[in-house]
């Protein structure tokens, strides 16, 4: 009897390879995930979409409320003059492209060039809101711009002694800048400002500024 029993455990054991055998296939169902990466990074390496005008568009801008006293010499009678006053800009900047930008200002002021500072009172009347600043701007090389229009003060203004930086002449200006030493700079302005327009007479009053010298980089 006991050489009939030992026929009937072989199938067992052929049951138990046949086990083995099915769980082989499971580990082939991974490499599936690793085949999308390379379409992941496909994505990731397509184009950027260019930017909207709105996206291209810069805008800028300030508010200001001062108390100013003013005061008399020793000799002038009366009390300091007291003032309320403000200051409000706006600016925006257009890149046409990555030479060409448009830029325009407006700000509050009177008609004197030299400041955009409005004074409180005159019973409530409105006040003044004018284009401080208009001109294209073109740089073909870095070290070049060229600008033309009613422009921010081309020039270089190491002091207001001589030109007050609240002032946008009117005209066309070149400035040139170039690197010649670790902290210092060369730099050429030329500009040709138009000061007044005269109806009667062709010869109308300009100014024509050339300025070189060394500037901290």
């Amino acid at each position: 009897t006991e050489a009939q029993a030992e026929p009937e455990e072989a199938p067992a054991k052929s049951e138990t390879a046949a086990t083995k055998t099915e769980t082989a296939p499971a580990k082939s169902e991974t490499p599936p995930a690793a085949v999308e990466k390379p379409k992941d990074a496909a994505a990731a390496k397509s184009p950027a979409k260019p930017a909207t005008i709105l996206e291209r568009v810069k805008l800028s801008g300030d508010f200001r409320l001062r108390y100013e006293t003013s005061g008399h010499s020793p000799e002038a009678a009366g009390d300091p003059r007291v003032r309320d006053r403000f200051r409000l800009r706006v600016g925006t900047e257009f890149p046409i492209d990555d030479k060409l930008t448009i830029k325009a200002g407006f700000a509050t002021g009177d008609p004197n060039p030299r400041s955009t500072n409005q004074t409180m009172g005159a019973s409530f009347e409105k006040k003044p809101f004018s284009i401080d600043y208009a001109y294209a701007q073109y740089q073909p090389k870095k070290s070049t711009t060229l600008l033309a229009g009613k422009m921010k003060n081309p020039l270089y203004l190491p002091t207001d002694a001589l030109w007050s930086a609240d002032v946008t002449p009117e005209g066309a200006a070149v400035q040139y800048k170039k690197k010649v030493a670790k902290n210092t700079d060369a730099f050429v302005n030329a500009a040709k400002f138009r000061v007044s327009e005269i109806a009667a007479d062709t010869a109308d009053p300009n100014i024509k500024v050339i300025q070189a010298g060394p500037t901290p980089a």
